[in-house]
């Protein structure tokens, strides 16, 4: 007869295998899914530590163009929810990018005055220097939008954004009172992307402002009301092959705060991440914001090193960051003319500051586009325009110049 103490050493070594196999698991696809090697940091420099952090914003309502109630307000706790759902999950092959280069490191990550002043420039903003991308696209006029049909998917679109090879497709649909995360793909990048389907997360109607890492792995989004019903804050939710299901999911504590944070952006390598906050600004207002880990093997996800990014900020709402593969473009979305339109800045290296917000005209034709995300080659960039049928997703491309 087995003895219970065989009994709880058996399962103690049981779990033990599993913990290992799980750590193995996912090591292994850091460092070999879809070309990506990760030994080095996106920006090569170390976090710059931000003194104060804002306080509480009022709450505000209303639907915002990134989707979902524009409210503040609480704070999502608790640790990793239960996995499940039946999100997307057809297979598809990856590579084409790789990475590489070598880690810098070296002075303060803003170049010059660490620290962030008003709403002006506050030295440089880091960048580049550690990941380098076969055949990214940095340089070049964008051409016109063109919309993006076939995805059958009622409601307002939003937030799109893409893998490092181009071939799934992530983003919002937002109807009355429900805003949710869809996935659609495309045998390659000169083809239509097909029917979306529903990445069933969790049961909260308001799921909006998904990123969707380079391998395909991760998924970052805005879950809103989990934590009271204003709140808006920061998760990720995971899944280890591209054939499964996204189930594994937790809020990211290290970033969230009684403010709301959404339209998060990850680095090539996944350890910047980008984000839209108000914790320094009141509810009609955001920034834009940026942290680092040093390891992809934090299951916690505890990014630190939080800090502004400087964009000449007026009394606007600038949001939805993304970053050219070379580091030297910024580009996002700004109402500061009045309606939402696409906006970059740009810098001579990496160690410099950007200079002024300009509009990127060829991006802000449509109406009001939100949302814009740039492929992490740099070959084209996605957004949410108004279209026909209310807010719809385009996409332009542009040919690369040297």
């Amino acid at each position: 007869m087995t003895q219970p103490s065989q009994v709880l050493a058996r399962s103690s070594r049981v779990r033990a295998r599993s913990s290992v196999r799980r750590v193995v698991l996912r090591l292994g696809l850091v460092l070999s899914v879809t070309g990506l090697t990760t030994n080095c940091g996106y920006f090569g420099i170390e976090p710059f530590e931000a003194s104060g952090t804002g306080g509480e914003d009022s709450a505000s309502g209303g639907n915002s163009p990134d989707g979902g109630a524009n409210s503040s307000g609480g704070r999502t706790t608790g640790g990793r929810a239960n996995s499940g759902g039946t999100g997307s999950g057809a297979s598809s092959t990856t590579g084409g990018a790789s990475s590489g280069g070598a880690k810098t490191s070296g002075g303060a990550p803003w170049g010059g005055t660490a620290g962030y002043g008003g709403g002006g420039q506050g030295g440089a903003f880091p960048g580049g220097g550690g990941v380098t991308i076969a055949g990214a696209c940095s340089k070049g006029d964008f051409g016109s939008l063109e919309p993006i049909s076939g995805l059958a998917v009622e409601g307002d679109l939003y937030a799109p954004s893409v893998t490092a090879d181009g071939l799934l497709l992530a983003f919002a649909a937002s109807t009355p009172g429900s805003e949710k995360i869809y996935i659609a793909e495309r045998p390659s990048r000169g083809e239509p992307f097909g029917k979306a389907v529903l990445v069933d997360l969790m049961q909260s109607p308001i799921l909006g402002t998904p990123f969707i890492s380079a391998d395909g792995l991760e998924i970052y989004f805005t879950l809103e009301g989990f934590g009271g019903p204003s709140s808006r804050d920061l998760w990720v939710v995971w899944r280890q092959h591209r054939s499964e299901v996204f189930g594994a999911r937790k809020p990211i504590d290290s970033l969230n705060t009684m403010s709301r944070e959404h339209s998060p952006w990850l680095s090539y390598d996944r350890k910047t991440i980008l984000f839209t906050t108000s914790r320094q600004t009141d509810a009609s207002a955001s920034e834009i914001w940026w942290a680092t880990r040093e390891t992809l093997l934090d299951y916690n996800y505890n990014f630190s090193g939080l800090a502004p990014v400087p964009t000449a900020r007026v009394d606007s709402e600038d949001r939805s960051p993304s970053l050219s593969p070379d580091g030297l473009t910024l580009y996002f979305t700004s109402d500061r003319r009045g309606e939402f339109d696409v906006w970059s800045m740009k810098r001579s290296r990496i160690s410099a500051p950007f200079g002024e917000p300009v509009l990127e005209e060829s991006l802000s034709e449509q109406g009001e586009e939100v949302d814009a995300r740039l492929s992490p080659d740099g070959h084209e960039m996605f957004l949410s325009s108004s279209g026909d049928k209310g807010q719809e997703l385009f996409v332009a491309r542009r040919e690369c110049q040297d």
